[in-house]
């Protein structure tokens, strides 16, 4: 039987839809969706993330052949909730933990410099929606230029970077125009 991670996260989709799913990732880093369930009706209490964990893994087992041996989640207080239970069930053994990368984001929120963020994210949107700038920008070779969202990670880190790589460019072609 082949061993996996499994994850589960929820979210809302685009009609406000409240939905968890879960995945299995495989020792070589392939993942795959498992199961993506309406939650309409059903309050995302840790009890409730618990049987349906408990409910996809048993069927991950059952239907695939799969032994989960780790379950991952973000780190809200009900999914804590969730993996103290899985820890505490007999009737299975994973190892339960939050995500890291998950982690990183909300320490990341505590070291940012907003001034520091606020001014690329000034420069970076002057060069994506101002026609010229941006004709210029493209002119000159530059790269997609990342806009932070808050519901994805990494997207500060991806925008500074995205600036740092590019403020050659951005630099030079304010030399250039001036005016």
């Amino acid at each position: 039987m082949d061993k996996q991670c499994m994850s589960l996260d929820g979210w809302s989709n685009k009609r406000n839809d409240p939905i968890v799913c879960c995945s299995i990732t495989d020792t070589y880093g392939n993942t795959m969706l498992v199961d993506s369930v309406d939650t309409s009706g059903n309050p995302h209490t840790g009890d409730y993330l618990t049987e349906l964990a408990l409910n996809v893994i048993g069927d991950c087992e059952a239907e695939c052949g799969v032994k989960v041996r780790s379950f991952v989640t973000d780190n809200t207080g009900n999914v804590s909730v969730l993996r103290r239970n899985l820890e505490n069930n007999e009737n299975i053994n994973v190892i339960q933990y939050g995500c890291s990368a998950h982690i990183f984001n909300l320490l990341a929120e505590d070291v940012i410099v907003a001034n520091v963020q606020k001014q690329v994210l000034k420069i970076m949107k002057y060069f994506r929606n101002t026609h010229l700038p941006s004709a210029w920008y493209k002119q000159a070779g530059g790269t997609l230029l990342t806009i932070p969202t808050e519901v994805r990670w990494n997207t500060v880190r991806d925008c500074i970077r995205s600036y740092l790589q590019n403020r050659g460019k951005l630099v030079q072609i304010c030399e250039d125009h001036r005016e």
